[in-house]
């Protein structure tokens, strides 16, 4: 897109008052949407064919060949099956590993063929709510990383779209959107949710905790062992082989558990109710079970209409991956009284966390940290020495502490000398740590 079509997307942004709220499924081999308008509480998920049958398109691009045209979904494939195009598969790996490609002797990066992606896939959502502009859009991935993150987010604006607009959260995350949307009623016990597709099977469990301040909900993930191809479901001893595997993985993951609601994704629990009649006997017993085909684009667009005003802020603190677990924070002396100076609160989106502070060391050749984990309130003392800094007279140096993640359970501490004033130049001293917070 060019600058000048940028801007004038900026401008039309500004001055007009988005109302489309967008929940936006990002997997490895599709994609699927969620939407509503914000007088809406309820999402309508988007359908990619005019028969409203087709509710993912597959997660690939073609380019025509010798022209600058960009295909997508069912599209892509005829343009390729007609020898008219070029496909680009496996999208998000190559999102993910920051990669690019060479098309007709040009090189894209993974940025611009995400951009063009974001596009041309949200084009469609924008004919079906023809008049309407983007409020939010919050876009799932199955896990968060420092690349696919950065990747993703700068792949925004080159797509007409702005930051401010757009949060990245993982599966997990959105299923603890979703849970507590619909598990309202559901006072005791847990939710647990089976996800299967063409990549695994995935197991997340969502538990409340009500007896803790602020109450938490705590949203674990688990990749599985017990994974089939999806092929063996064409065949009745492979079916029946799936339903022996997925009543064994239930049996050891409900065992000892106050299991009471269950869902269901995934493209291959789509027709379970014909092949998996064990394990749905299993999970069904005295517990409410669902399938929901759309369910992480749902938590996501739950989660957008939320940061919008549109639904109430959820009472849990929401603990899962892709949130740091900890709490950061260290004791400081303001006004000759003795405060707690909260560094990183925890729960928060690790991506977006960090902060800096300006300190005055008096009478101490350490900084220490205190670590809480909120989970399980186990908590250590994390201390990084000062004794690099420059030797001056007490209550003569300034220090900025900088914190910034490297992951959700790994922060850098980062402390810099600064000086103080004109009798104490700053220095090029720099003190590095990394600490687990997990």
């Amino acid at each position: 897109m060019t600058g000048e079509r940028l801007l004038r997307q900026y401008e039309r942004t500004m001055n007009e008052t988005g109302d489309l709220i967008i929940g936006y499924d990002l997997c490895p081999d599709f994609v699927r949407i969620s939407c509503c308008s914000m007088d809406a509480t309820e999402p309508e998920d988007v359908f990619f064919d005019e028969e409203g049958l087709k509710q993912s398109i597959a997660t690939l691009l073609c380019k025509k060949r010798g022209e600058d045209v960009w295909l997508v979904g069912e599209e892509a494939l005829q343009c390729a099956l007609a020898g008219q195009g070029i496909v680009v598969d496996n999208l998000l790996g190559m999102i993910s590993r920051s990669g690019q490609t060479i098309l007709e002797g040009v090189s894209y990066t993974a940025q611009q063929l995400c951009a063009i992606f974001l596009k041309q896939t949200l084009e469609l959502v924008y004919r079906r709510y023809e008049g309407k502009q983007l409020a939010r859009l919050c876009i799932a991935v199955p896990q968060t990383d420092a690349v696919l993150l950065d990747t993703i987010y700068s792949a925004v604006s080159a797509a007409g779209l702005l930051e401010d607009q757009v949060h990245i959260m993982g599966h997990a995350e959105c299923f603890g959107y979703y849970a507590e949307r619909y598990g309202k009623s559901n006072a005791v016990g847990m939710t647990g949710l089976f996800d299967l597709t063409k990549i695994g099977l995935e197991y997340y469990e969502a538990v409340c905790r009500r007896n803790v301040r602020p109450a938490q909900m705590l949203v674990q993930h688990e990749v599985l062992e017990e994974h089939f191809s999806l092929d063996i479901l064409k065949q009745k001893t492979g079916a029946k082989m799936a339903d022996s595997i997925l009543t064994s993985c239930a049996e050891r993951i409900f065992h000892g558990k106050n299991i009471s609601q269950v869902y269901l994704a995934g493209e291959g629990f789509a027709h379970c109710t014909e092949w998996s009649e064990t394990f749905l006997d299993l999970i069904c017993r005295q517990r409410h079970v669902h399938y929901d085909h759309n369910l992480f684009a749902k938590g996501a667009l739950y989660a957008a209409m939320i940061e919008q005003e549109v639904l109430t802020k959820s009472p849990y603190h929401l603990l899962c991956e892709g949130r740091i677990p900890s709490e950061v924070s260290m004791e400081v002396v303001q006004k000759n009284r003795k405060k707690k100076l909260i560094l990183c609160p925890g729960g928060c989106d690790w991506y977006e966390a960090g902060t800096t502070v300006e300190l005055i060391p008096e009478k101490c050749d350490s900084l220490e940290l205190k670590v809480v984990r909120l989970f399980d309130a186990k908590q250590k003392m994390c201390r990084i020495p000062l004794t690099q800094m420059p030797k001056r007279p007490d209550k003569t140096t300034r220090i900025e502490v900088q914190i910034y993640f490297l992951s959700a359970e790994e922060m850098v501490v980062r402390i810099a000398d600064l000086g103080f004033g004109e009798l104490y130049p700053a220095s090029d001293t720099v003190v590095e740590q990394k600490i687990y917070v997990g």
